[in-house]
This record gives structure tokens, sequence and C-alpha cells, in this order.
């Protein structure tokens, strides 16, 4: 009976082995029983160029690492699918992706001493888009006129997965490279679309100027020149009198500058360009369309629908009003008879 006791938990020792790591400590002969696991905290990310960076935790049993990927499901075997790593550390970059597609990933521990996989694994999946990266571009100084300037960007998403961006732009004097004003804004940028910027920098300073905007490794830069109020017309008697930039000018006086009026295609010499009876600056400010005299500011939808409710408040008080006179008048008739 105890030989066949023996013999059983042998067999059932065996059987557990290929799961197990058995290794002895020399100087107190203590064994120790690692279980070869699969990796742990197995992440997948997106980077530039539509490649995954994949992460992991090694297993302390496990000599090498095995990762294997499949369009459309998971591999199924140590086998299945493309091989994607096989060595000793804890990252790479899988650049054998295509942008469009999703991709599954399994990853194995593997023991050299006992040329043994483990019998678990780790997975994940990532769908594959073209990263945001972000361009900035086209840099208008719409009102270089002090103390207040208006200077708009262009914040460019040439990737396919949205994303916020902060931009921070620096307004500097360039004689002395002291710097007047500066910010900065969050915001998002939807994938393969842009975004019109607007800062409003504050100075007092008349003279050559820098601009600069810069957010996640995209920047540009414009010189211009600040003005400072134009207070009178130009000059006669042959002097030629004073020329002022599109960016310090109000040909028609509608709160645009030439250069906004460009800018948002309006005519710098009509206040209206659409002619709906609102200036255009009005229309930008309400954000309306200057260009088109069907959209105007005019009565907003949430005005009509508070006057369309009170309207139905009050036809609703006035027949309760006729239903109760009725309703009384009735009780005096029949009192009568």
């Amino acid at each position: 009976m105890i030989k066949k006791t023996i013999t059983i938990l042998f067999l059932a020792g065996l059987m557990l082995l290929p799961s197990m790591i058995v290794s002895a400590e020399s100087d107190n002969f203590n064994i120790v029983v690692s279980i070869l696991d699969a990796p742990t905290d197995f992440a997948l990310t997106l980077i530039p160029t539509s490649n995954v960076r994949i992460t992991w935790t090694k297993n302390s049993a496990a000599d090498t690492t095995l990762i294997r990927r499949k369009p459309d499901s998971y591999p199924t075997s140590i086998t299945d699918g493309t091989e994607v790593y096989n060595s000793t550390g804890v990252s790479y970059v899988d650049g054998g992706v295509t942008s469009g597609n999703t991709y599954y990933y399994r990853a194995w521990s593997f023991n050299a001493t006992i040329g043994l996989f483990s019998s678990t694994y780790a997975q994940s999946n990532i769908y594959v888009l073209e990263p945001a990266l972000f361009d900035i571009k086209n840099i208008f100084i719409l009102d270089s006129v002090i103390p207040t300037l208006h200077i708009i960007c262009t914040v460019e998403n040439v990737g396919e997965i949205s994303a916020d961006i902060t931009v921070t732009w620096v307004l500097k004097r360039v004689d002395t490279n002291v710097t007047l004003d500066t910010g900065s804004d969050t915001f998002a940028v939807s994938g393969g679309s842009d975004e019109i910027y607007h800062v409003y920098p504050s100075t007092s300073y008349v003279g050559l100027c820098k601009i600069k905007f810069s957010g996640e490794s995209a920047s540009a830069s414009q010189f211009f020149n600040s003005e400072g109020a134009i207070s009178g017309a130009p000059g006669g008697g042959g002097g030629g009198g004073v020329t002022t930039p599109p960016s310090a000018r109000d040909s028609d006086g509608d709160g645009l500058t030439d250069a906004e009026e460009a800018f948002y295609g309006t005519d710098p010499n009509n206040p209206d360009t659409d002619g709906d009876g609102y200036n255009d600056y009005k229309e930008i400010m309400m954000g309306t369309d200057p260009l088109d005299p069907n959209d105007h500011p005019g009565i907003s939808r949430d005005i009509i629908f508070l006057v369309f409710i009170i309207i139905i408040i009050i036809v609703f008080f006035l027949l309760f009003f006729f239903y109760k006179r009725n309703e009384q008048s009735g009780k005096k008739s029949r009192k009568t008879i």
C-alpha cells in the first residue's frame, strides 16, 4: 500500500514538473519552487509612424519572452501567427503593422534550463491608426495696434487620432529679446483637421516684435511691427501723410482691421459685406457668416423657443379661466331654476 502511494505521488510530481522550475540553495539546502508564469503588465501603445510599443514585466523564472501577433484574432499557440519578439528584454517596438487594422498579441515566458514555455500567456489588442502629429503654421497678424494685438495661427493634426495639444506663445522685442507677453492654451484637434488659434497679446511697446508659437515638438514664428494708435487721417501739403499697414487700419470702421477683413474674406471698404443689416464685426463675434445674407444674428432660437413656451402657458391659463367661469355660471343657473 505504501509503495503504491509513493508511486502515485511520484507520478503526480512528474505531471506538475512541466509548469515549475526547481532550484536548490547550496547554503541551507532549502528547495525553492517557482511557477513559470506568463509576463505581467503587458501593454500596447501607439507611437508615431503607426508603430506599436510593447512593454511587459518578465517573469522571475523566465530567461526570455516570446511575443506573437495576428490580425483579427489572438494566436492560439507559440507557433501561430507572426513572431514579433523572442529575447531577454522588457520592451519592443513593432514596426510591422499597418494603419487601419486591429492586431492581437500574446506573450509567453520561456525557461532555457528545462526548455519550457509557460502554460499561460499575457494578451492585448490594439487598433492601429496614425497617432496625432501636430504642425503649427500660417501665422497672421490681424491687429498690430497696441495695447491689445490680435494674432492667429493654424494648428494642424496630420495624424488620424484626435488629441489635445498645449500651445505656448511668446511675444518679444527683437532689439532686446525682452518678453512682452506670453500665454498658453490646451485644446483638442481632431485627426486629419486643423484649428485656428487666436491670441490677444497685450503690450505698450511700438516697434519690431517676434511672436512664436510652440507645442508638441512643433513651432512657428513671425516678425512684425506693433503700431501706435492712429489718431488722424493722412496729412496733406505734399508730405504724403501716414501710411499704416492693414493690421493697423480699419478702412470701413466696422471694428475689423483690413488684415482681419482679408482673413475672413469680407470687404474692407464695406462694413456690411453681405448687406443683411449686421456689420461684419458683429457677425464674426456672434458666430454667423458675414458673407451669407441669410445667416445673421437676428433672434436666436432660444428666444423663439422661450416665447413659444410663454404663449402656450398663457393660452393654458386663459382656457382654464374660461372653464372655471363657465362652470360657476352653470352652478348659478341651476340654483335659479
